[in-house]
């Protein structure tokens, strides 16, 4: 697929095998001249784990080269970069390889780009995707930049693209990457009685379409529920918070699979993360909150769609999301928790000993959190087992107890905090006091034992129940199963229990707590 009349060319095959590599070859052809000095930019999504390029090294892995038929020379750089100027156009995060005409080139002429070598072949792709994108900006103006902004790696095109102007947009040309995902234990993948499996803070920053996103989640994680992440400043783009919300209720049939609106912001004063859930969508309007600069600037948020609300203050966003019905969670990006109501020990940049010790010191300091984990995919993959880019870990799953798979019963349990998380492995928990679910506040009177019901997906290493963040008594099954009591008999006053289950194969349970007050 090309969007450009045979001006840029794949000349290789556009079906390859995800997780290979070798070479492709792409050409370019002007519709007119262009001056000395002139640079364009050939780009593809970082989120693939597709190679980076590099042009030092013609005998290392993910060489790119350019050559122009005529003789004139062109020369490449690779490197990563941010941009928001193309944004959704092309997606965020990049690999890049600057090229630079220092001759210009004539319209007759025609431009190679060799993205690997027999020497130094590309990696693809790591796994299936059905439309890979290359993008070329080609600019006519040979003074046109492509500089660092000095806030992380972020970089402006200066004098400005408009990405709705005909003559800024870019041209782009599609592979296929053919193959299987990663594959789940099938263990990990059972449905169990009582319990939704699936989770709420994935990200589908890159260039899959948001359908990705919910058909792995729903038929190859083999989850119940599900919420695709983009950062705020991405939903108030034109019309994207409507896709969100639309291909949420595409997704969307009770009883058989529940997509979830979700947003995250990176919110002043601190950049700390924060996810809102709208589990009613209809009558939201994207919101926006963050600190990073370049998502400030008035070339990006003049793109922003009419009904956008500009969040003044942390105040603000709370009173905001309530306002419209949603909820506010934390994770390890979340510096400081004031109205967050759940709490991420595990993902797959994070977990698990700093994430429980702080989840914790939370509780101690007096916040009512339910527990969760989740993976955070950054390939649009929730509960991903393989490593991605920048998410080295296993993903995490969330569990919700309920009997009932619609968005009400889950937004219903998440509020009484009828959740758990675990490391990736479907560990059924069943935890009550005096048929008091986990999650619950008691009174002080009620006795504290704790009945609890594991079936865990292979033996169970250890049950420790913990108060205010210390282990109190630990139980040794001999199997992957148990049923029993544990009790506190030495507990006085007001504390809060969880808890945690540690299997064999290393995988951990974690239950939310439950209060005595």
């Amino acid at each position: 697929m090309s969007s450009n009349a045979g001006r840029f060319k794949l000349m290789t095959n556009q079906t390859l095998a995800a997780g290979s590599e070798g070479a492709l070859k792409f050409t370019y052809c002007s519709d007119s001249d262009l001056d000395p000095g002139t640079k364009l930019w050939f780009i593809y999504d970082i989120r693939q784990d597709a190679g980076p390029p590099q042009s030092e090294r013609p005998d290392q892995p993910n060489y790119v080269s350019a050559e122009i038929d005529s003789g004139k020379p062109a020369t490449c750089e690779g490197f990563g970069a941010r941009t928001l100027d193309y944004y959704p156009v092309i997606p965020e995060f990049l690999h890049i390889c600057e090229l630079t005409l220092p001759e210009g080139i004539a319209q007759k002429d025609t431009l190679s780009i060799n993205l690997g070598s027999e020497s130094g072949p590309w990696r693809y792709s790591q796994n299936p995707i059905k439309e890979f994108r290359f993008w070329l900006v080609a600019s006519k103006n040979p003074g046109r930049t492509f500089l660092p902004t000095g806030y992380k790696t972020y970089r402006k095109f200066d004098p400005p693209v408009d990405p709705d102007k005909p003559e800024d947009q870019p041209l782009f040309v599609n592979v296929a990457f053919t193959g299987e995902y990663p594959p789940f234990a099938l263990e990990n993948t059972r449905k169990t009685p009582g319990i939704l499996w699936g989770e709420i803070h994935g990200m589908v920053f890159n260039q899959r379409p948001l359908d990705d996103y919910y058909n792995y989640a729903r038929d190859v994680a083999n989850y119940d529920f599900a919420a695709a992440m983009l950062f705020s400043y991405n939903t108030c783009v034109g019309n994207m918070w409507d896709y969100v919300r639309d291909t949420a209720d595409k997704f969307t049939k009770s009883g058989e699979f529940v997509a979830i609106s979700g947003v995250e912001f990176g919110t002043p004063p601190d950049g700390s993360h924060r996810n809102a859930h709208f589990f009613h969508h209809v009558g939201v309007p994207p919101i926006f909150f963050e600190e990073r600069p370049p998502a400030l600037e008035e070339q990006f948020t003049r793109r922003f769609h009419p009904d956008t609300v500009f969040c003044r203050d942390l105040d603000h966003f709370y009173e905001t999301v309530k306002q419209f019905g949603g909820i506010v969670t934390g994770h390890f990006h979340t510096l400081e928790f004031h109205q967050e109501i759940l709490g991420e020990l595990w993902q797959k940049q994070r977990g698990s000993a700093a994430e429980e010790e702080r989840n914790f010191n939370l509780l101690n300091q007096g916040m009512r959190l339910g527990i969760v984990c989740g993976s955070d995919t950054h390939d649009s993959m929730p509960g991903n087992p393989a490593p991605e880019p920048g998410c080295p870990q296993p993903a995490g799953f969330m569990a919700v107890l309920s009997d009932e798979l619609t968005r009400e019963s889950i937004h219903q349990a998440i509020l009484d905090r009828r959740v758990y998380g675990t490391t990736g492995a479907r560990i059924a928990l069943h935890l009550d006091v005096s048929d008091n679910h986990m999650g619950s506040v008691l009174s002080l009177s009620t006795p504290r034992s704790f009945r609890l019901g594991v079936e865990g997906t292979t033996s169970i290493e250890s049950i420790d129940l913990i108060r205010d963040g210390l282990v109190i008594e630990v139980t040794k099954p001999d199997g992957s199963s148990w049923e029993g009591e544990l009790a506190d008999t030495e507990g006085q006053g007001s504390h809060w229990y969880v808890l945690r289950v540690s299997q064999a194969d290393g995988h951990r349970a974690w239950t939310s707590p439950i209060w005595f007050e």
